[in-house]
């Protein structure tokens, strides 16, 4: 019966995760856990397919960095950089905002997105429960310039490395072609994001009630900081550590893959600084919820791939494009609202040899290298659209719970939809002059 095929109950499954992440009626883990129950009972999916499906290189990488960041944290050094911080800035809420957004944009140019959450979301929470602000439009931001900075560099996010390898881009081929519309939606998000939480962030310099009461929040970190105990070495080493681990997976010697290389980074920090770090207690603060969900949605969304409702999806994206600009705002629109709600790696797996098929068979006329750069934009400036739309998204709101502070799917749309929108015109009105 048609409403028994794979791809109904593959669509139906999604939907069911969708909705129930949306309305938050069971634990995300959860879902995607009956998700994957329901698949293989079904039939749609065996046994055999299910672990092939799940992105071990994140799942690794994403285990490598939680424990070099929770050795990190051990090491109290982001309590120092905490400090330094707010004793630059007087705990100017406009600061803090504008310099968390342009440390996460620089970080994300070269570092995964899930990466950069993991080094800015904790250090974030500190400064602005310190000095008494909530933190949540500071998150907010971080994760849409995670997935903008990431956007602008060949290594930036998982999908210009597949899109820069299927068609030998260099470095500076990317950064040549992304820059402009790059920076101006970062300038039109910070505008945005100014304005809509002006309130929060607004300089405090002529409250001063609010003025006195910062002096006296910076004053007691500065004195619970002081109070505790910090050794200057173990915070040095893990700093070093951390950054040659970066710097590998920047420049990756011998094309060593960086999950294995953000593991073994993980493995040496516990092994080097084993008296001054548990093992034991360290493994114990991996966030073992968030590997999980990352499996099971990686399992749904590969489920969708492989009964061919992703690829019936482009079919229609691609057939009204009769030109290189029409083609590029299709992939551009499209890939862009579904990254909002569907893991970009497989939409861009899929689009590769779609997009090299129109290429390579002349049909549509004119150059068409800037096709790759809309697939690009559409899927990592997308990928703003929801909380499950990229990694950053969900590893920045499932950070930020584990911290208290709860960031709902409804509460993330309100912002992330229109930002994504915004992200998209510009993109398009890019696409109208190189096109």
């Amino acid at each position: 019966m048609e409403f028994l095929s794979p791809i109904s109950i593959s669509v139906f499954v999604f939907l069911f995760v969708l909705g129930s992440i949306v309305f938050e009626i069971f634990e995300k883990s959860l879902v995607v856990l009956v998700g994957v129950f329901i698949l293989l009972f079904t039939g749609v999916l065996t046994p055999p397919e299910v672990l092939p499906m799940i992105d071990s290189g994140t799942i690794l990488l994403l285990m490598g960095m939680m424990i070099l960041v929770e050795g990190v944290r051990e090491s109290r050094i982001l309590s120092w950089v905490n400090v330094k911080i707010i004793e630059k800035t007087e705990g100017n809420p406009l600061f803090l905002f504008l310099i968390f957004s342009g440390l996460t944009f620089l970080l994300s140019t070269f570092l995964a997105n899930a990466t950069t959450m993991m080094i800015i979301i904790p250090l974030t929470i500190a400064v602005t429960k310190g000095i008494g602000i909530t933190p949540k439009p500071y998150i907010i931001a971080e994760i849409f310039f995670a997935n903008i900075g990431g956007a602008l560099t060949l290594i930036g996010d998982p999908t210009n490395v597949m899109i820069g390898s299927a068609n030998k881009f260099s470095f500076l081929m990317f950064l040549e072609n992304m820059w402009i519309p790059i920076l101006l939606v970062s300038i039109g998000v910070i505008l945005i994001m100014v304005l809509k939480d002006w309130e929060i962030i607004r300089p405090i310099q002529k409250n001063i009630p609010k003025l006195f009461m910062s002096n006296l929040l910076i004053q007691k970190i500065k004195e619970e900081f002081l109070s505790e105990y910090f050794s200057l070495r173990f915070a040095i080493m893990t700093a070093i550590i951390l950054s040659i681990t970066v710097l590998m997976i920047i420049i990756q010697p011998f094309h060593f893959p960086v999950e294995y290389i953000a593991l073994s980074g993980g493995v040496f920090l516990l092994v080097f600084l084993k008296k001054q770090l548990s093992a034991e207690k360290i493994f114990g603060m991996i966030d073992w919820n968030t590997l999980l969900f990352f499996s099971g949605l990686f399992i749904v969304v590969g489920t969708l791939e492989k009964v061919g409702a992703l690829e019936y999806v482009s079919e229609i994206i691609m057939r009204y494009a009769d030109s290189p600009l029409t083609l590029g705002l299709s992939v551009l629109w499209g890939i862009g609202l579904l990254s909002g709600f569907i893991e970009n790696i497989p939409l861009v797996a899929m689009m590769i040899p779609v997009l090299q098929n129109i290429v390579d068979s002349g049909a549509i006329p004119g150059d068409l290298h800037m096709v790759w750069f809309a697939l690009s934009l559409g899927a990592c400036l997308g990928g703003n659209g929801s909380i499950i739309g990229s990694s950053a998204s969900m590893i920045g709101s499932q950070m930020a719970e584990r911290s208290g502070v709860k960031i709902s799917f409804l509460e993330f749309f309100k912002y992330g939809f229109s930002i994504t929108i915004f992200s998209l015109i510009i993109s398009s009105i890019f696409l109208f002059f190189v096109l």
